[in-house]
């Protein structure tokens, strides 16, 4: 191979030897006096005087040359002395020490390791490697652009739907609103520059920043998803952030911001900020209904027809307890008939022998009115929520808590007795009234996670992570209160029996408090994603609501029944760097 050098000759100023000069290309230096300005004074090569150009005056004191004359011997002037330099060396001489080939090799450029990052070695920001993006003010164009250099996209979404087989995507320094998900073994860098000169002509570069994602509406802005284990996607210098959380979903549980998830994937995020909003606060429960509200009291039962006995009153609750009165036993010539005894299912606990709903004696001359029908229980107390939350490819849910449980019914009375002289039936009795409906429990309240892995490997190298308030649970909701029991009907006949009064249904239970939500940099189910190098920041866990009061019991004649149980409050959340999910 051949080069060709271009180099400058720097002269030589006065006074400074010749051998100075970095010139080697000739075979030697010139031998001859004249050139090397040694010659005698009184002898030339040619024999002539010489010719200097200087003048040999004598001094003032008539002794030798004056001081220039000296040194016209010994140094000569600058432009002499570089004539000479420049003559002794023949151009041929020159030019064939500069033509001459090369022992060295010729110094090209290292071959790329496309296997770099940008944070590495920029040559790796080549279209044959990845797509480009960049925001619109530096250029960027989902409908005009090509995913180039010159021609990037302005998403990373549309960039990742038009990969064509390249493994990387290039994303310039900026700000992209959208929901990234990815499927596929894709590695994003971003913190680059693309800046685009008066010709149009883009350069792109390492500008050590973080191009931020930020997806709208509180969404997860980065879910990578069943990527797979055999090839690892890398994240590198990105803001990943979510918004805080407002709302609620269908069952009244608080939203979650939680900034990336993954799930079944391999992923190391390097150099990456990874920060969730608020989660919003669970909903209050409501209290539930059993029973009509402008119903009243229970159903009374019905009076007796002459002879006939009349029918109990009966009554079917919302969550399918029912009560029933006793009927009225009939009259006959020989002997009255037995009231019926009064009910409920599921049956309640009497406690109390003429409180127990049994029917009236039947008789020739006299009869017996039906008991009055036992009170309702109180429901079992609402459970709070034991789990703050469960883990899945979608993100966090928050857990509820429990209900309060319905008042049981009251028991329905016995039905009077019939009578034979004269021949009257016995009235019927009044049904139970149903008990009062248990409250809902509060909504959990949602979290604040920067980071969900799921039977992931998640590695974070030198990463932030930070995250804000969990929402507060919301309150249990009250129980309804009972309903009354329902009364005997008037008796038709001075002499005939009536049946008893219906008993009274319990107070439902207040419903548990919700869950506060969590302030958690990682939660994760399987593997634990190692940070050593990743500082966490969280926030404030969110406090559990309060449980809600139980209704109170329904009442009439007999007195109130029972109230239902105040519902638990819920319990507090977490603020922690990890947290391990079932």
């Amino acid at each position: 191979m051949r080069r060709r050098f271009h180099a400058a000759i720097v002269l030589p100023v006065a006074g400074v030897a010749a051998a100075s000069l970095p010139l080697a290309c000739s075979s030697g230096p010139p031998t001859d006096c004249e050139s090397n300005a040694t010659c005698p004074p009184d002898a030339t090569t040619d024999g002539s005087a010489p010719e200097s150009g200087l003048t040999s005056e004598a001094g003032p004191d008539g002794g030798g040359p004056e001081t220039d004359a000296g040194l016209a011997d010994a140094t000569p002037p600058i432009d002499a002395g570089a004539d000479r330099l420049v003559d002794a060396t023949p151009d041929v001489v020159l030019d064939a020490a500069i033509d001459a080939p090369s022992d060295a090799p010729a110094e090209t450029a290292p071959p790329c390791n496309t296997s770099l990052a940008p944070h590495d070695d920029v040559c790796v920001l080549e279209e044959a490697l990845g797509v480009f993006v960049a925001p619109p003010p530096s250029g960027g164009s989902d409908t005009a652009g090509d995913g180039s250099r010159a021609h990037p996209y302005a998403t990373i979404g549309k960039a990742l739907a038009s990969l064509g087989g390249k493994p990387r995507v290039y994303v310039c320094d900026g700000a992209y609103a959208e929901q990234v998900s990815l499927g596929v073994p894709v590695s994003l860098y971003g913190g680059l520059s693309c800046d685009r000169a008066a010709d149009a002509a883009v350069a792109w570069g390492y500008a050590d920043a973080q191009a931020t994602i930020a997806a709208p509406d509180g969404a997860t802005s980065l879910r990578i998803s069943d990527a797979g284990s055999d090839a690892t996607i890398v994240i590198e210098d990105f803001a990943i952030r979510s918004a805080s959380a407002a709302g609620q979903d269908s069952v009244g549980n608080g939203l979650s911001s939680v900034a990336v998830v993954v799930s079944g994937s391999t992923v190391t995020f390097r150099r990456c900020a990874l920060a969730a909003g608020s989660g919003s606060r669970g909903s209050d429960g409501t209290t539930g209904t059993n029973y009509a509200a402008d119903a009243g009291i229970a159903p009374s039962g019905a009076a007796n027809d002459g002879g006939a006995g009349g029918l109990g009153g009966t009554i079917t609750c919302a969550d399918g307890t029912l009560s029933f009165g006793g009927r009225g036993g009939d009259g006959t010539t020989v002997m009255g008939s037995a009231g019926a005894d009064g009910g409920a299912v599921p049956a309640t606990t009497t406690t109390t022998a003429s409180i127990d709903g049994m029917g009236g004696a039947g008789g020739g001359a006299t009869c017996m009115r039906g008991d009055p029908g036992a009170n309702g229980g109180p429901g079992a107390l609402a459970v709070a929520a034991n789990a703050l939350g469960t883990l899945s490819p979608t993100g966090w849910t928050p857990n509820g808590s429990g209900r309060g449980q319905a008042g049981g019914p009251g028991q329905g009375g016995g039905g009077g007795g019939g009578l034979a002289v004269p021949v009257q039936g016995g009235t019927g009795a009044g049904a139970g009234g149903c008990g009062g409906a248990g409250g809902t429990g509060g909504g959990g309240g949602g979290a604040s996670i920067a980071l969900a892995s799921l039977d992931s490997n998640v590695t974070l190298d030198h990463c932030t992570l930070t995250t804000a308030s969990g929402g507060a649970g919301g309150n249990g909701a009250p129980g309804q209160s009972g309903q009354g029991g329902g009364n005997p009907a008037s008796v038709t006949g001075s002499l005939a029996c009536i049946g008893g009064v219906g008993g009274n249904g319990a107070g439902g239970g207040g419903g548990a408090g919700g869950p506060g939500g969590l302030s958690i940099c990682a939660v994760y189910r399987g593997g634990m994603p190692p940070s050593g190098s990743s500082p966490c920041v969280t926030g404030d866990a969110g406090n559990g609501g309060s449980g809600g009061h139980g209704g109170d019991g329904g009442s009439n004649v007999l007195g109130p029944a029972a109230p239902g149980p105040p519902g638990p409050d819920g319990p507090a959340g977490l603020a922690q760097p990890q947290l391990q999910s079932p």
